[in-house]
């Protein structure tokens, strides 16, 4: 029930069910309390996608800012700034999956290059 705020602390009539109440004085707006994240998890799994995009030829770091820019992706995703969080998953997802491949090629490479040098010198080496 809406009153005029001079009407605080006065004796009214509900007009529906009517009963009698003291009006209570009008709410006071509280500023709104900031939450634990306001976005930052957001800009972080953004922040770390971009490491992981630019890194993932080197797998151990490619590898390590991807998964951390999905874990902030993740957790950022009920802030403000949804798509920064949706992106950061985006592009660390994309960092793992390139630096996994890379991962392989390296150790394959490695392994060619130990047979060819292993075979007695039957073959060239690989990739001098």
């Amino acid at each position: 029930m809406r009153l005029a705020d001079d009407a605080a602390g006065d004796e009214v009539r509900c007009g529906r069910c009517g009963t009698d109440f003291v009006a209570a004085p009008p709410a006071v707006d509280r500023p709104r309390r900031r939450s634990a994240d306001d976005g930052g998890r957001a800009v972080a799994a953004l922040v770390l996608g971009l490491v992981a995009a630019v890194t993932w030829p080197c797998p151990p770091a490619g590898l390590i800012a991807g998964g951390l820019a999905v874990l902030a992706g993740a957790a950022g995703l009920a802030a403000r700034q949804r798509s920064l969080a949706v992106a950061g998953i985006v592009l660390g997802l994309s960092g793992v999956v390139f630096s996994l491949g890379c991962g392989v090629l390296y150790g394959v490479a490695i392994d060619q290059e130990e047979r060819a040098n292993d075979s007695g010198g039957n073959r060239p080496p690989f990739a001098h």
